[in-house]
């Protein structure tokens, strides 16, 4: 008798510690790596040399969605890092020509509806200044992505896929916005 109150205590207690973890945050990760596709068609800014800042918004730090999470921020710097890297041949804090990149609005939306499944939208904004032999050009960037939301359990799971897609058409803007400002052919 003593045998079958235990397992069923184990059995109970089991049960709670699964539901309890399966319920807990997690944090999903957003590609931080242009693809070798998109990194083959960056050109080659013919200046001497750069400089370039990204400001990040604490919006971006940590967007949840259900019971997970993911950064904009950071990825978006590591796109932001190769994409300069690549298209210049010095990076100097010195450098009269600069790059200045904000990261404005951040805008997520999780909905959970009654009756079908949940949907994630987010939508970011981002503005340049490009100084270049003391001339300013600015321009100002906005799009959105809806990612798949799944809830495995208890839990919730967010598609980063469309995310990573979303800050690709950002430095895929830049690097053209670059390409006009540089007269790059």
């Amino acid at each position: 008798m003593k045998t079958k109150n235990y397992f069923f205590i184990i059995l109970i207690l089991s049960l709670i510690i699964s539901l309890v973890l399966s319920s807990c945050s997690s944090s999903a990760r957003v590609s931080n790596v242009i693809p070798y596709e998109t990194q083959q068609l960056i050109k080659t800014a013919k200046a001497e040399s750069i400089s370039y800042n990204y400001l990040p918004n604490p919006k971006g730090d940590i967007i949840e969605v259900g019971s997970t999470s993911y950064s904009i921020n950071s990825p978006f710097k590591a796109l932001i890092d190769e994409l300069m890297q690549t298209k210049f041949q010095s990076i100097s804090a010195n450098s009269s020509d600069n790059i200045e990149i904000y990261l404005t609005d951040v805008k997520p939306e999780f909905l959970t509806p009654a009756f079908s499944a949940p949907s994630h939208t987010l939508g970011l904004t981002v503005e340049l200044k490009l100084t270049k032999d003391g001339e300013v050009n600015e321009k100002r960037f906005a799009f959105s992505t809806e990612a798949k939301v799944t809830q495995p359990g208890f839990s919730t799971a967010v598609d980063t896929k469309p995310i990573h897609e979303l800050l690709m058409k950002f430095i895929i803007s830049i690097d053209k916005f670059i390409d006009t400002n540089y007269d790059v052919q």
